[in-house]
C-alpha cells in the first residue's frame, strides 16, 4: 500500500512503520527516565467494597495512572512548558503526516569546540554542534528540493550506547546556542523538532531554558505565549535512538497522546519513502 503525501509529492509505504517510542513503563522499572523524575506509578480504583484489580478479586481492572511525561518516556511538548499560558499540544499539531528528514551526528566536549550555550556549562559536557548538523545536512544532499516540516536529530556520543535511556545525571549532550540557530533557520514557523535527548538544555541549565527559547522565539525571562515569534513549533524528546534509522527523508506520523497538557507521551512513526507508487 503506496501512499503520496500531498501536496509534497513524497511517496511511502504505509505498510512498515518505524516505532520511534520509548513507552511508559508501569509494570515494573521504567524503560526510560530524565531528570530524577518520579517512575511512574499505577494503582487500582478502591471505592467501597470495589476494587480494579481482577488479581484481588475485582471484576475488571481499573487503575488511575500517575506520569511525568517530560521524563518518563517519548513525549511531545509545546510552548506551554516555558510560559504561563496554559498551552497544550493538542493545540498545536492537527494531526497531519509530516516530511521529516533524520540526521545522525556525534556530540563533542564542550572544551573541544568553540561553540557556546546561554547557560550552566563544563568543560566536560557534550555538545551537539552547528558544525556536526551543518555536515550531516550537507550529505544528504537534500537542498530545498521539497518544503521541510520536521527534522530527527539522532545523537551518538562516547561515553554511552544508542539503547541507554537512563538519562538523569549522566551529563547527556545538549544543543549549542549555533546549532539552535541552525535549526530555527532548517524549519519553518510550524516546524516539528525530535531528538534523541531527553531535552535540547543542559540537564541543568542554569534555570532559564535558553535553548527552548530559542526555538521559540521567546526573550530571555518573557513569560507570555504571545511573546513568542514562533509559538506553535512542537518538541519531540527521548525519542527511540536503539531503533536504526537511515539518514535521510521519511514521513512521519507523530501521534499525541490526547492531554490537554503543554507535553504528553507521544509515538513518532515513521514511514520510509519509496521510488514510485505499486
Amino acid at each position: 500500500m503506496h501512499i503520496q503525501l500531498v501536496p509534497d509529492g513524497l511517496i511511502f509505504d504505509g505498510r512498515r512503520p518505524i516505532s520511534l517510542c520509548l513507552p511508559t513503563c508501569f509494570w515494573g522499572p521504567s524503560a526510560a527516565n530524565a531528570f530524577h523524575l518520579p517512575e511512574p506509578a499505577i494503582e487500582p480504583v478502591r471505592s467501597g467494597s470495589f476494587v480494579g484489580d481482577t488479581v484481588e478479586g475485582g471484576s475488571v481492572n481499573c487503575f488511575t495512572l500517575r506520569l511525568t511525561p517530560h521524563g518518563n518516556g517519548t513525549h511531545t511538548e509545546c510552548l506551554g512548558h516555558i510560559v504561563d499560558d496554559r498551552l497544550s499540544v493538542l493545540m498545536m499539531h492537527d494531526g497531519r503526516l509530516l516530511r521529516v528528514v533524520s540526521l545522525t551526528v556525534e556530540a563533542v566536549r564542550r572544551a573541544d569546540t568553540d561553540e557556546s550555550y546561554g547557560g550552566h556549562q563544563s568543560p566536560e559536557d557534550w555538545l551537539v554542534t552547528c558544525a556536526s548538523l551543518q555536515t550531516a545536512w550537507s550529505s544528504m544532499n537534500l537542498g530545498t528540493k521539497r518544503p521541510l516540516d520536521a527534522l530527527l536529530i539522532r545523537v551518538l556520543w562516547a561515553d554511552s550506547e544508542p539503547a541507554d535511556t537512563k538519562f538523569s545525571g549522566n551529563n547527556t549532550p545538549y544543543f549549542s546556542t549555533q546549532a539552535m540557530d541552525f535549526l530555527g533557520e532548517m524549519l519553518p514557523e510550524e516546524g516539528h523538532l525530535l531528538t534523541t535527548l531527553p531535552s535540547i538544555d543542559r540537564e541543568d541549565c542554569g534555570g532559564n531554558t535558553p535553548n527552548h527559547r530559542i526555538f521559540w522565539g521567546l526573550a530571555a525571562q518573557a513569560r507570555a505565549a504571545q511573546q513568542a515569534r514562533y509559538g506553535r513549533r512542537l518538541i519531540t524528546e527521548m525519542v527511540n535512538g536503539a531503533v536504526p534509522v537511515h539518514d535521510g527523508e521519511y514521513v512521519l506520523d507523530l501521534q499525541i497522546a490526547p492531554f490537554d497538557t503543554d507535553a504528553a507521551p507521544s509515538r513518532p512513526l515513521l514511514y520510509p519513502p519509496v521510488d514510485s507508487p505499486a
